[in-house]
C-alpha cells in the first residue's frame, strides 16, 4: 500500500509539473491558486481516468489551457459533480444550468460523467455520457434546458442531429453542450459541413478541412441560456498519433503543442476539435487535447462504432 501511495504521488506531481510546463511555455493565462485548489480535490482522478490536457487557439499569438477527466468506474458516477459542489469548486446561484445534472441522472441511464477544469478560473463544465444513445427528442423533456434547444427541432432532423450520446454542461460560460454520433452517411461528405455551416451563417473552412471532416466522428453543438441562436459548433476527430495529426490544418503554436505535448506514453494519440461560431464573432478555433494515458482515443472511437439502436438504423 505504501508503494502504491508513493507510485501516485509522483504520478501527481509529474502531471502537475506538465501542465505548467505547458502554460509556461504557450503563454496559457494561469492561476496556481486555482491549479492548488483543483489538485486537492481531484488529483487521484488525473491519475486513474482518462486524463487530458486540451489547448485551443482562441487568441492568435497564445495558447489557453484546461484539463479534464472521464471517470471510468460506474460506482463512482456523479463523483464530479457531488465532490465539486462540497469542495467549494462548483457552486449552486439558483440558475437553470446548476440543476442539470442532477436532472439528467433522473432521467436518462448514464454510464459515465467527467469534469473539465480552465487553469485560469477552475471548473467549467461537467460531462454526462448515456448509457448508448438516445433520440434527441428525448432530451427535450428536461426542463432545464435552453429554451433554443427545443427551438431548433427541426434543425436537428433537418441534419440528422438525432443520435445524443452525452450533454455537456457549461457553468462558466452557462450554455449546454449536445454530442451527436455521426451514425448518418450524409455525416460524412463534406457538403454536409457546409451546408451545415452555411445554414448557421457561420464562417466556412477551406475546402481541405472540408474534406478531412468526411471522417468526422462527433458533432457537437452550444447552446446557451441567453441566447436563442445556436453560439457554436464543434468537429471532433481522433487520431492514435502524433504523426497522424494532420499538422498542416494548425497553426504554428498548435504544431508546438502537438510535437512536444507531455503525455506518459511516448507517442500519446490526439483529439482534434474544429469549432465555428459567427462570422467575424467568437467561436471560430481549433482545440487539441493529448491523451495523457492514451486511454482516451480507445474509448473515443470504441463509443463511435457500437451499433445504434433500431431506430437510428432505419432513418438512413
Amino acid at each position: 500500500m505504501k508503494r502504491n501511495l508513493i507510485v501516485a504521488a509522483n504520478d501527481v506531481n509529474r502531471i502537475r509539473t506538465d501542465i505548467v510546463n505547458v502554460v509556461k511555455t504557450f503563454g496559457a493565462e494561469y492561476s496556481e491558486t486555482v491549479i492548488e485548489e483543483v489538485f486537492q480535490v481531484f488529483s487521484d482522478k488525473f491519475v486513474n481516468n482518462s486524463f487530458m490536457i486540451r489547448t485551443s487557439n482562441k487568441q492568435p499569438d497564445k495558447l489557453n489551457c484546461s484539463l479534464r477527466y472521464h471517470e471510468e468506474d460506474e460506482q463512482y458516477l456523479g463523483f464530479g459533480w457531488d465532490v465539486a459542489r462540497k469542495s467549494g469548486l462548483l457552486s449552486d446561484r439558483g440558475r437553470p444550468v446548476d440543476r442539470l445534472v442532477p436532472e439528467i441522472c433522473e432521467t436518462f441511464p448514464v454510464i459515465a460523467d467527467g469534469v473539465d477544469f480552465d487553469v485560469k478560473y477552475g471548473l467549467g463544465k461537467i460531462w454526462q455520457f448515456l448509457r448508448g444513445v438516445v433520440s434527441v427528442e428525448q432530451a427535450f423533456k428536461l426542463s432545464s434546458l435552453p429554451k433554443s434547444v427545443t427551438a431548433h427541432a427541426g434543425f436537428f432532423k433537418k441534419y440528422h442531429l438525432d443520435a445524443l450520446y452525452a450533454l455537456g454542461i457549461d457553468y462558466h460560460h452557462n450554455s449546454v453542450n449536445f454530442y451527436f454520433d455521426t451514425y448518418h452517411p450524409e455525416h460524412h461528405t463534406s457538403e454536409y459541413y457546409k451546408n451545415l455551416l452555411q445554414d448557421l451563417q457561420f464562417q466556412l473552412p477551406s475546402h481541405k478541412l472540408l474534406e478531412v471532416l468526411k471522417n468526422n466522428g462527433e458533432i457537437a453543438l452550444t447552446f446557451n441560456y441567453s441566447s436563442s441562436r445556436i453560439e457554436r459548433l464543434c468537429f471532433y476527430m481522433p487520431f492514435l498519433t502524433r504523426e497522424a495529426v494532420p499538422q498542416e490544418l494548425l497553426n504554428p503554436l498548435l504544431k508546438k503543442f502537438v510535437e512536444e505535448a507531455p503525455a506518459l506514453v511516448d507517442n500519446p494519440g490526439f483529439v482534434v476539435g474544429w469549432s465555428f461560431g459567427p462570422k467575424g464573432g467568437k467561436g471560430t478555433y481549433v482545440k487539441v487535447d493529448v491523451d495523457y494515458h492514451n486511454r482516451t482515443v480507445p474509448l473515443f472511437v470504441k463509443a463511435h462504432s457500437q451499433p445504434l439502436p433500431k431506430e437510428f438504423t432505419l432513418t438512413l
